[in-house]
């Protein structure tokens, strides 16, 4: 009686959810600025994005039950304080604050929150896990979707968007959304190549080849300024489209891009592709060394490491093994 119970409860606050967007609605999207130390955490907004398209994840679980990540937040109408959508969540900031550079000095990160978009005011509630590993409030934020300041306006764009495989409906499926940094507009067919190299590779490995057909897959090839990506430990410093670099918290091999704006105002596969709120992103890197016991002069392409939802991946020596190991440690719900 008590699952029973439990059942018809959580049945009745998703569908209580679904009510309050009044159909599919479109998507909205938060970006702020994540400012703190090892002891101090701020908030701030940069911008509230309508993004051109109807909301496209799960509309049969606009509740996260999953208890995973290190952050959380909810979307609450702001009349009656109940929960409209709710999200587990990891960022760069929560990785950064337990290097030894956060006890000394402060740093400011970009991170961004996307969820259906509301017919009625909203109040953003962002919680953080705690000692005893259980999430209390840190910052919240009110939103109001007749806002004259809300941003609908759209991205340039440049590059190509392609369609690797597709096996259905984003709304139930798993999306993994390749983008190339760091290769130049003559390197587009190479990041096309490349792309296809490492999904033929991943899905040669269990699960991924027993589950292909939950999968969506899909690629971005834009062209950068520059070929490469910068690794500053060897003097190399590139202009590309996200920023990606090695030497991220002083590992040499680790490699991430910082510009989350960046990667927001181009990434197109919000309104082109429609992926939903958990789709994997990862950046491949086109650059010339990995560390030091490597030569500067021979040409590859490399890898990094986790970044919440995103990864970045290298082709030597097995590019598929890599992304495989960095895609698994996603918590997909």
């Amino acid at each position: 009686m008590r699952l029973k119970n439990l059942t018809i409860t959580v049945s009745l606050v998703i569908i209580s959810a679904l009510d309050a967007w009044g159909g599919t609605p479109a998507t909205m999207r938060l970006d702020f600025f994540h400012t703190g130390n090892a002891t101090q955490e701020l908030f701030s907004v940069d911008r509230v994005v309508m993004e051109p398209v109807p909301w496209p994840g799960n509309p049969n679980r606009p509740i996260d039950a999953t208890n995973r990540g290190k952050y959380f937040f909810e979307v609450r109408d702001l009349s009656s304080k109940r929960v409209l959508y709710s999200r587990g969540f990891s960022s760069i900031y929560g990785e950064w604050v337990t290097t030894d550079e956060a006890k000394t000095a402060n740093r400011t990160f970009h991170e961004s929150l996307r969820f259906p978009a509301p017919e009625a005011p909203v109040q953003i509630v962002v919680k953080k896990r705690n000692p005893q590993n259980t999430f209390r409030e840190i910052w919240t934020t009110n939103i109001d979707p007749k806002d004259k300041n809300l941003d609908t306006s759209k991205p340039p764009f440049s590059g190509r968007v392609l369609e690797i495989e597709k096996n259905g409906d984003s709304a139930f499926k798993v999306d993994l959304l390749f983008l190339g940094e760091g290769y130049t507009a003559a390197e587009q067919d190479k990041c096309e190549k490349d792309v296809r190299r490492l999904t033929a590779g991943v899905f040669t490995f269990s699960p991924f080849k027993e589950r292909r057909q939950d999968f969506n897959i899909w690629a971005i090839c834009a062209p950068s300024p520059d070929s490469g990506v910068s690794h500053p430990a060897f003097g190399i410093h590139r202009n590309t489209l996200f920023g990606s670099q090695f030497d991220v918290f002083g590992e040499e091999r680790y490699a991430l891009s910082f510009d989350n704006r960046a990667i927001r105002s181009l990434q197109p596969i919000s309104y082109i592709l429609r992926c939903p709120q958990r789709y994997h992103l990862t950046v491949i890197l086109l650059t010339t060394v990995w560390d030091r016991s490597e030569c500067p002069a021979r040409p590859r392409i490399q890898c990094g490491g986790l970044r919440a939802a995103a990864t970045t991946v290298r082709f030597v020596p097995a590019p598929s093994a890599i992304a495989l190991r960095a895609i698994s440690s996603i918590p997909w719900s």
